[in-house]
C-alpha cells in the first residue's frame, strides 16, 4: 500500500492499516506533519503554520489519538481587536456589554446584532478570503448570550505535549517513510489533487498564508494565544506561541498572519470552493483514493481528518 503524504491524514491511515497487517510505505517530499508541523525555538514551541488547536468530541478518535500523545489542559480563547480596542470573542454577553452596555441576556437580545457581525467578521473575512462574506455565512455565526468565551465547545481540547510533529512521528513508528516525491500511481494520495494530475484542467484556487515570526524582548506580549484583527491592518491574526504551552522566559515569540491568494511554491491553506473543477479532477481518479484536506479539496479540522481517515480504513479492510 503506497500512501503519499505524512501529514495527519496519511499518518492515521498508515498506522491503522499497518496495525491491521498490511504492508505500508509512506512517501513525503517535505516535512513530516505537514501544516501541523511545529518546532521548538528554545523553550517555546512554535506553530510554524498558524495556530493548530486539537478539539474533538468523537470518543473513538480521542482513544486513537491518545495512543500517540498526551494533551495539556489548554482551552482555546480568542480576543478580537478593532482599532486598538480589545473585545471578548466569539460574540458573547461580555462583548454586548463592551459595545452596547448590555448587562443581561434580555438586554443583549435587543442590541443590533448586525452591527456586531459587521464589526468582527466583514473586514476580517474580506482579508482572509479576498471576498466579502455572503449573508448566509454571517447568519451562521454563533452568538452567545452568556459569558462563555471558549472558542470551541468540544469535549476534548488541548495541545499535544511535545508538539504535533512528535505526535505524528509517534504514529509513524515502525512504518517505512521515504523522503522523496512520489511520481507513480499512488494507492492513497493526500496531496493536492490538481497537482497529482499535472494541472490538466488548470489550478484549483486556494488561499495561502504568509507567517512573519518575531521575537519580542518581553515575557508576555498580548496575554493570550490569539488575537483576531478585524480592522484595516493587513494581517488577520497575531499569535503568541508560549500561551499554547506556558513556559517562563524573558522573551516571547509572536507570529503575524498575512493571507493572500495561493501561487505555485506556496503552501495551500484554505480551498476556495471551486467544486466544479474539483469534480472534474475527481473523475480522473481511477484506482487512487484521494483523502484529507488537499485530496478532497475541503477544509477539515484535525479531528474530522482523523475520523474520515479511520472510516476510510474500515472500508479498505472490509473490501
Amino acid at each position: 500500500m503506497k500512501i503519499v503524504g505524512a501529514g495527519i491524514t496519511g499518518a492515521t491511515i498508515a498506522r491503522i492499516l499497518t496495525d491491521k497487517g498490511l504492508k505500508v510505505i509512506i512517501y513525503e517530499r517535505n516535512e513530516i506533519g505537514g501544516l501541523c508541523a511545529d518546532k521548538y525555538d528554545g523553550k517555546i514551541l512554535v506553530h510554524k503554520n498558524g495556530a493548530h488547536i486539537w478539539h474533538n468530541s468523537y470518543p473513538e478518535v480521542q482513544e486513537f489519538i491518545e495512543r500517540f500523545t498526551e494533551f495539556n489542559n489548554y482551552i482555546h480563547r480568542v480576543k478580537a481587536c478593532k482599532k486598538g480596542q480589545i473585545y471578548s470573542f466569539p460574540i458573547n454577553l461580555e462583548t454586548f456589554s463592551q459595545v452596547f452596555g448590555a448587562s443581561t441576556p434580555k438586554e443583549a437580545k435587543q442590541c443590533d446584532l448586525k452591527k456586531l457581525k459587521e464589526m468582527f467578521y466583514t473586514r476580517y473575512s474580506l482579508k482572509q478570503w479576498g471576498v466579502k462574506p455572503p449573508r448566509s455565512v454571517l447568519d451562521r455565526i454563533p452568538v452567545r448570550y452568556d459569558f462563555n468565551d471558549r472558542y470551541f465547545d468540544d469535549i476534548w481540547q488541548g495541545i499535544p505535549i511535545g508538539g504535533y510533529k512528535q505526535m505524528i512521528e509517534n504514529m509513524l513508528d515502525g512504518i517505512e517513510v521515504i523522503r522523496e516525491d512520489f511520481k507513480s500511481e499512488a494507492d492513497i494520495y493526500t496531496g493536492a489533487i490538481d497537482e497529482y494530475f499535472n494541472y490538466v484542467y488548470g489550478m484549483l484556487p486556494y488561499r495561502s498564508m504568509n507567517f512573519v515570526h518575531k521575537i519580542k524582548s518581553v515575557p508576555d506580549f498580548q496575554g493570550i494565544s490569539v488575537i483576531n484583527h478585524t480592522d484595516d491592518k493587513f494581517y488577520t491574526r497575531v499569535i503568541e506561541h508560549k500561551h499554547f504551552h506556558p513556559v517562563e522566559t524573558n522573551h516571547t515569540i509572536i507570529s503575524y498572519e498575512y493571507p493572500g491568494a495561493w501561487r505555485p511554491g506556496m503552501e495551500r491553506h484554505y480551498p476556495m470552493f471551486d467544486y466544479k473543477l474539483y469534480r472534474k479532477y475527481k473523475a480522473l481518479g481511477g484506482r487512487t483514493i484521494f483523502a484529507g484536506r488537499l485530496g478532497q479539496y475541503k477544509y477539515l479540522n484535525m479531528n474530522e481528518t482523523v475520523k474520515q481517515a479511520m472510516d476510510l480504513c474500515k472500508q479498505i479492510v472490509s473490501e
